[in-house]
This record gives C-alpha cells, sequence and structure tokens, in this order.
C-alpha cells in the first residue's frame, strides 16, 4: 500500500522474495472509531467474564501514549476511542461519547477481545461498562503480538469498533516464509492461465513505512485522510511481511478469484493489488476469503463482528 496506489499500471519490476523472521521492541498505536455512513453487523454473543462496573482510571499505567491515531469502523451515532499505553504491562483504556454532541454515553457495556497478531484465535478478554466518565480501563500483559479490539456488546445502536494491533518494531526483515511459498504457487498457477505474476512492492522496513506514512499526511494535509492509503508503520503488513502489492492488473483480479487456494487474499476493498497471506482467513471462512474491508484500518474480517458468519 503506497502513496501512488491510485495508478493502474503495474511496474514491471518482481522483488526478491527472502522470507526471515525479526525481532524488535515494541511498536504500538491508538485507535478511534470514526463515524462512517453504515455499521457493522449484529456483534456475535462471546462467551467471557460477566460485564463489570470499572471506575475511570486516573492515569495510564506506564509509558508515553501510543503515537498515531487508527480510524478503524465506526457509525453515525457514536464515537469509540482506544488508546494503548506500552510497558511491561499494557493499559488499554477505551473512552465513548456520542458524535452528534460529544455528550457523555455511560453504563454502555464493551468487550476487550484479544488474540496473537494476525492469525491467532479471538477470545473475549473482559466485559466492562462504560463509567460515569464514559470510559473503561483494562490492564494485560505485553506479550509482543497483540491484536486488541474493543466491541459493544448486544447494542445495534451503539456499535462502533475500535481495533489496534501491537507489534515487535519492526516485526520482520523480509517476507514471512509461507508468503513466500503462497507467491511461487500463485505465480506458477497464473502462468498456465497465461498470465504473469509480478510483486511491486513486499517486504518494507518499519523506517520506510513511516517515511512513506509521513509523506502521505504532508501530501493529503491529515493522518485521518493520508490512513486511507498508507498505513503507519506499527499497523502495516507490509512491515509484519505478510502483504505483497501484486501485478499486472490482471493478474491482480486472477489473484483475486483464485487467492483462496494459495491462502492469498484481497485485504481492502479500495486496492485491488494489496493480497496478504491469510490461511487462517480461508480457513474461518469455509475454504473462501473473506470480503475485503473497505479501508486500510478497518478491523480485519476476523474481528468479532465479521460480515458473514464465522465459527470459532
Amino acid at each position: 500500500m503506497g502513496i501512488s496506489r491510485r495508478q493502474g499500471a503495474a511496474v514491471a519490476a518482481a522483488v526478491a522474495l527472502v522470507g526471515a523472521a525479526g525481532v524488535g521492541g515494541v511498536g504500538v498505536g491508538a485507535a478511534t472509531a470514526a463515524p462512517r455512513s453504515s455499521a457493522l453487523p449484529q456483534t456475535p454473543a462471546a462467551a467471557g467474564p460477566a460485564p463489570a462496573t470499572w471506575a475511570p482510571a486516573s492515569s495510564p499505567a506506564s509509558g508515553p501514549a501510543l503515537r498515531r491515531a487508527l480510524v478503524p469502523t465506526g457509525n453515525l451515532r457514536t464515537r469509540l476511542s482506544l488508546t494503548v499505553t506500552r510497558g511491561s504491562t499494557l493499559t488499554v483504556v477505551g473512552v465513548l461519547t456520542r458524535t452528534a454532541n460529544g455528550s457523555p454515553a455511560t453504563g454502555r457495556p464493551v468487550i476487550v477481545y484479544v488474540r496473537a497478531a494476525d492469525t491467532g484465535r479471538w477470545r473475549a478478554a473482559a466485559s466492562l461498562r462504560t463509567s460515569s466518565s464514559v470510559r473503561i480501563t483494562y490492564r494485560m500483559n505485553n506479550t509482543g503480538r497483540l491484536q486488541i479490539t474493543l466491541r459493544f456488546e448486544g447494542d445495534r445502536t451503539y456499535r462502533p469498533a475500535a481495533s489496534v494491533t501491537v507489534v515487535p518494531d519492526p516485526s520482520a526483515t523480509a517476507l514471512r516464509p509461507g508468503l513466500v511459498r503462497a507467491i511461487a504457487k500463485a505465480r506458477a498457477a497464473a502462468k498456465r492461465a497465461g498470465l504473469t505474476l509480478v510483486v511491486n512492492s513486499g517486504y518494507r522496513s518499519f523506517s520506510r513505512q513511516s517515511r512513506m506514512y509521513e509523506a502521505a499526511v504532508r501530501q493529503y494535509g491529515s493522518a485521518r485522510v493520508a490512513r486511507k492509503w498508507v498505513l503507519p508503520a506499527q499497523e502495516s503488513t507490509h512491515v509484519r511481511g505478510l502483504a505483497a502489492d501484486i501485478g499486472t492488473p490482471a493478474t491482480a483480479a486472477w489473484l483475486n478469484r483464485h487467492g483462496a487456494a494459495f491462502g492469498l487474499c484481497r485485504a481492502y476493498g479500495d486496492e485491488p493489488w494489496h493480497f496478504e497471506y491469510r490461511p487462517d482467513w480461508v480457513s474461518a471462512f469455509h475454504g473462501r476469503c473473506p470480503a475485503p474491508v473497505p479501508l486500510p484500518g478497518d478491523p480485519d474480517p476476523l474481528s468479532p463482528a465479521p460480515r458473514v458468519a464465522v465459527r470459532f
């Protein structure tokens, strides 16, 4: 996913595919569910702790506030912000207000879902109610590779979601081996179909992705608009070695139809060239890829309220 994404023609040069995992420090972000014109479907019932009322947190447990604001999916009625502070213990804070007038939305049940980043199984870690200061607070151990999502429980009116991914910084040094193998198999199959598969962009370093994102902020004038085209490094699947931008356009269209056979799924509705290695999606959706999420930064199809039924 890059700034030149509006260009229809694919770059002809292929990228060398190397699969080696790396490690590093933790990079963390903040998420805000901004208003959108449509809401997600009803959240499936989740097995988790009974709802509890939590008092507002006086201050984050430790460390600075997280760097960037993410803009996942919400609706026209409410705004649910999510911040996570770094440290050996993560402090997850959600704040809920009504978007029309900013008035508080107290006593709303919010579920904190957690999974190992990208491929883990979602679990309901806590079910909390927004306090008189419209926030919930949850503390958990930092294991280094986590995805955290806040969802409303059983309420069609107050149902935006906010998600954040906590991954090492940087989290990889090249494409993941599984993605390398999947692209090789897809390339051979595409060749049999008379098509040429090239990788226009694969792994990106944390620093390169950060520079691309900062350039997009300057170009588009705000972080909110920029992230529609380039994600911050701590969210990017390119940085995690899970994503490849595929050309030619005809091959990308072919891979959109056949990618599930290789564990490759188109991730974003506005990016026909961006594919991710997601065998967990294919397994959960019974041998096929889920519909792409509308925009980068939206909760992925395996967040707890997918648009089609998923058995967890």
